[in-house]
This record gives structure tokens, C-alpha cells and sequence, in this order.
């Protein structure tokens, strides 16, 4: 598939951190064992604790490499924030456990499992809640991209830091 771009320097980190996880359990699993008597096994195994340390950072690399690769399509994410609600419904969840509305997870769950979201159908949900008229005022605000900044002001700020991550 030409198309396709394999996710090489991802996968090759997981691998890495994988190996030096597993090798890090074994460490801390053995090296805290004092056996009363001369054992050359610690000194073997506090010998290879680089070994971990270096899967971990070939991991790092990868995963930086990998990064570097990425294409943000910002025209893409604020047009999938506009045709798909749900992913507000975090926020909305969010903001009733603040307010203290008893079983937001399950009233959620319950509105939306199964279910095409639309917008009509969020300010439907939110309209539902057990909230004052300013707060759901508020929060149907929070819920549009329009008056939002706060999503694009998110990707822009990781985009910033990723950027300042890859000029070390």
C-alpha cells in the first residue's frame, strides 16, 4: 500500500521499552535479595544495568524521530471538533462532576452509547443536567468551537513544546 506509512520509529520504541521494562522488573526484583553469604550475581547484575538504561534511550530516539514525522492538519481537527459532538463530552462529564451532578459517567453513557451524537443532541444533554441556566449557559459555550479557544490553544501549545523538545 503506497499510501501507507509504517509507523517504524514507534514501533521500534515500544520494542526498546519493552525489553528495558522487562529488564528493570528482573533488576529491582533481584537486586534487593541479600542472600547472608558471597555472591558474585549482584555484581553481575548491577554490571548490566546500562543495558536497560540503553534500550530506554534508543526508545527515546525513536519516539523523537518518530514525532518529527508527524503532520498536524489543524483545518482537519476544527472541522472534526464542529461534525463530531462527542468529542465534548469529556468536558461535559468533566463539568458535572465539578458541579457535583450525581452519575454524570452513567447519564452519559446512557444518552450516547450506541448513538450518532449531534450537535442538537449535546445541547439537548446538556440542557437535561441539573444545572443553573448560567452554568449550562456556560457550558454549552465551552462546547463550541467558535467560542472556544481552548482545543486550539491546546494542539498550538503541544506543538510549541514539541517543537522546543526537538531543537535540544
Amino acid at each position: 500500500m503506497p499510501h501507507k506509512v509504517n509507523p517504524i520509529y514507534l514501533e521500534g520504541a515500544e520494542g526498546n521499552l519493552k525489553m528495558a521494562n522487562m529488564l528493570f522488573e528482573g533488576l529491582a526484583r533481584e537486586l534487593p535479595i541479600n542472600r547472608l553469604q558471597r555472591s558474585f550475581t549482584d555484581s553481575t547484575m548491577r554490571r548490566n544495568v546500562v543495558i536497560p538504561i540503553s534500550f530506554s534511550l534508543l526508545a527515546y530516539q525513536s519516539i523523537t524521530e518518530g514525532l518529527k514525522r508527524f503532520v498536524v492538519d489543524r483545518k482537519a481537527i476544527a472541522a472534526d471538533f464542529v461534525k463530531h459532538p462527542e468529542v465534548w463530552l469529556e468536558s461535559v462529564k468533566a463539568y458535572g462532576m465539578v458541579h457535583k451532578v450525581p452519575d454524570m459517567f452513567g447519564m452519559l453513557k446512557n444518552e450516547t452509547r450506541g448513538k450518532v451524537l449531534t450537535a442538537e443532541g449535546l445541547t439537548r444533554i446538556i440542557e437535561q443536567l441539573p444545572l443553573t441556566k448560567l452554568q449550562k449557559d456556560e457550558l454549552l459555550a465551552l462546547c463550541r468551537q467558535s467560542a472556544n479557544p481552548f482545543p486550539s490553544a491546546i494542539v498550538s501549545e503541544a506543538l510549541t513544546r514539541t517543537k522546543k523538545v526537538f531543537s535540544l
